[in-house]
């Protein structure tokens, strides 16, 4: 099991390196081909669309073939795409290698959740699901910061034939591992849940529901951050400090929150992170304190992403007694893929029409509103 979750592990670094990257390359793209502003915002959102598109029949292809196989071939898709996208020559031929890489990228985190949760037994799934998720931000870092140091060097081009060819070399050492190591297994099957049975399962139902309120509480904070900040005067010069105490906190808030799921148990943890979320969210919008600020950032960057693994063990122990975790995990994740897409969109229709205190304030109920559904879980059965 432990072989498996490393590899699983190594396989989230890549994914997630991988994806800011190509979205990190995009204003090089833009500017060497000539790009409007338009069309580097529709490459930019082909992830989240294929991530909706593709949750669904992601888990049913982990359920046919196996998860990990799913994912080797992911990761051979976006090396492939990565690899042809510096022979780009206008918006069309960068279009077509963006969404083969959506492709690849959206397809990992339903799969990857699932696997986790499958390999995890339930007294370590808080922890396992925590670092899980902590790990994927090493790659954002790391992969993403060389990136730009190779691409002052050689350019875009040749940068993005080089990931290429280093994904497709990851790809054929993992495959190398497995001839060598066949307990490493590549086919964690499970048998089929029909959607008739899971929108049964009230505790799913409730679980979905808890997150999709915490998404639209915790999503849009990170980008509407810098336009409170502005709004209160401050100095353009600290948004990136404050931006990167936010970062801290989420990184953080993902290895903490998963481990105190193992101890206290995920409803209470879930409870206490939102009511402190909402406070937070509030004392953050009403203050001035420049000091208090970066505080309250570091707080709610360990709060809003924490939540994370906390809503993903709230899923995966609502379907414990059948084991199917592929399609009640890519089932949420389509919830919660278009609970991200909308979320900004309502949020920022709040901040034109009353300002964006105001927003945080909606955010902040938003937050007491998913501990409702939450506190119901332990009153309902397994649906069997």
């Amino acid at each position: 099991m432990k072989s498996n979750l490393f590899f699983l592990n190594i396989l989230h670094v890549l994914n997630d390196g991988y994806f800011s990257s190509i979205i990190l390359i995009l204003p090089f793209i833009t500017k060497d081909l000539s790009l409007n502003l338009f069309q580097a915002g529709v490459l930019g959102s082909l992830t989240g669309f294929m991530g909706i598109a593709l949750a669904l029949p992601a888990g049913a292809a982990s359920v046919r073939w196996g998860g990990m196989k799913v994912l080797l071939a992911a990761l051979g898709v976006y090396a492939i795409s990565y690899a042809f996208l510096g022979t780009a020559y206008n918006f069309y031929t960068v279009f077509l290698w963006f969404f083969v890489a959506a492709i690849g990228f959206s397809v990992f985190h339903p799969i990857g959740f699932a696997l986790v949760s499958k390999l995890s037994t339930k007294n370590t799934r808080g922890t396992q699901i925590g670092t899980f998720t902590a790990i994927g931000d090493i790659g954002k870092i790391g992969i993403t910061t060389l990136l730009t140091i190779i691409i002052a060097y050689i350019g875009w081009r040749n940068t993005s034939f080089l990931y290429g060819i280093l994904a497709l070399g990851f790809l054929l050492i993992f495959v190398f591992i497995h001839h060598k190591n066949p307990h490493i297994q590549l086919t964690e099957k499970s048998k089929d849940l029909a959607f008739k049975t899971l929108l049964k399962n009230k505790r799913f139902l409730l679980a979905s529901l808890a997150g999709t309120l915490d998404v639209f509480a915790s999503f849009p904070l990170f980008i509407f951050l810098p336009f409170l900040l502005l709004e209160k005067g401050f100095s353009t010069a600290i948004l990136g400090a404050l931006v990167g105490a936010y970062l801290i906190g989420n990184l953080l808030g993902k290895t903490i929150l998963g481990r105190a799921i193992d101890k206290h148990g995920h409803i209470k943890i879930f409870v206490l992170a939102e009511s402190l979320m909402a406070i937070f969210i509030i004392l953050l919008a009403t203050s001035d304190n420049i000091v208090m600020i970066i505080i309250y950032s570091i707080i709610l960057g360990l709060l809003t992403k924490g939540t994370v693994p906390v809503t993903q063990t709230m899923v995966s122990d609502s379907v414990e007694h059948h084991g199917n975790f592929e399609k009640s995990i890519s089932t949420y994740s389509v919830i919660a893929n278009i609970s991200v897409a909308g979320a900004p969109i309502l949020l920022g229709a709040i901040s034109n029409q009353f300002g964006v205190t105001y927003a945080f304030i909606a955010s902040a109920m938003f937050a007491v509103c998913a501990i409702i559904p939450a506190l119901f879980i332990p009153f309902v059965k397994h649906h069997e």
